[in-house]
């Protein structure tokens, strides 16, 4: 079976905020809350530049969850909600989470957070429904850089 990864070329990414969008809507995540971030980076002077345009760089930075392959977040999960399915992804069993938040603590992105209505923690699921049936992720589908 394959691994999924979502890879990023930071050279192409406009910091548009599709992926953020389309991801949100499909997933119905609420109202503050992210299943991708868009961090700006810069504008950073160039080495030896002055700082001023166009001696400047900055990129953007799609921040999500990174599916680990040895995840810190399946590890302290107490009740084994967080766990690595066969395509490699790492998934939350909502019915089994408890919502201690163990698993957000550990996670070294920071890309997990506790859904207050439901008191189950939530992150990027890879749009596992999607994959599922052979499609691509909706944040890889509506990437209009094609960065994703």
């Amino acid at each position: 079976m394959a691994n999924y990864a979502i890879l990023t070329d930071l050279n192409r990414c406009t910091g548009c905020l599709a992926c953020t969008v389309a991801c949100k809507a499909i997933n119905g995540v609420d109202v503050g809350n992210f299943w991708i971030k868009t961090l700006r980076v810069g504008p950073n002077p160039i080495k030896g530049g002055s700082g001023q345009y166009p001696d400047v760089e900055m990129y953007f930075l799609p921040m999500q969850c990174q599916h680990c392959e040895n995840p810190e977040c399946v590890k302290v999960c107490p009740t084994e909600a967080s766990h690595i399915r066969e395509d490699g992804t790492v998934q939350i069993d909502k019915s089994k989470c408890i919502g201690c938040r163990f698993c957000a603590l550990a996670c070294p992105y920071g890309v997990r957070y506790l859904n207050e209505e439901e008191r189950v923690v939530e992150k990027c699921t890879m749009c596992e429904q999607r994959i599922s049936q052979g499609e691509l992720p909706q944040c890889v589908a509506q990437c209009g850089a094609r960065a994703r």
